[in-house]
């Protein structure tokens, strides 16, 4: 009454990319800003190489000896994509995310608008009962990513 053999499965004491993130982000509260703020020791603004090496972040994550320098410098090199030697929340941000940027998730360049444009797109999100809705951000959104911003009344008509 034995089972079938299984393969074999390679485990490891070093954690993962995926296992590193979610300990990192959990220990901090949750976000990458939070993350960013604990490794950036001297608060200046950027993680250099030292802060990052340190492992004061990691170690304080509960990931002492886990990751190991050589795998610290290697996410070091990997977020450091100008190779100045610190990141600046974009490129930690880049790392940390448990996000990856897709097509459909990028940033869409939104046209220029008059103040009447605005005032319109605010009066339709806000409404007459002056309350914010789901439905009406994602209609005002809608609006905006078109290759047409529509317009309620056209100028001539409010010249008359």
């Amino acid at each position: 009454p034995w089972s079938q053999v299984s393969e074999g499965v390679y485990t490891s004491d070093i954690c993962s990319l995926e296992e590193i993130k979610a300990a990192v982000m959990r220990h901090f509260g949750g976000t990458v800003a939070s993350v960013f703020k604990a490794f950036d020791r001297d608060c200046d603004g950027v993680i250099s190489r030292d802060e990052f090496l340190s492992g004061c972040g990691f170690d304080a994550a509960g990931l002492s000896g886990l990751v190991p320098f050589e795998q610290r410098l290697r996410l070091f090199e990997s977020a450091d994509e100008s190779r100045c030697g610190h990141l600046g929340y974009r490129d930690f941000a880049r790392l940390f995310s448990p996000y990856r940027a897709t097509p459909g998730l990028t940033r869409q360049d939104l046209p220029d608008l008059s103040g009447d444009q605005r005032e319109e797109l605010l009066e339709e999100i806000v409404g007459q009962s002056g309350r914010v809705r789901n439905q009406r951000v994602q209609s005002a959104v809608l609006r905006l990513t078109s290759p047409r911003v529509s317009r309620r009344h056209s100028t001539s008509e409010r010249t008359l």
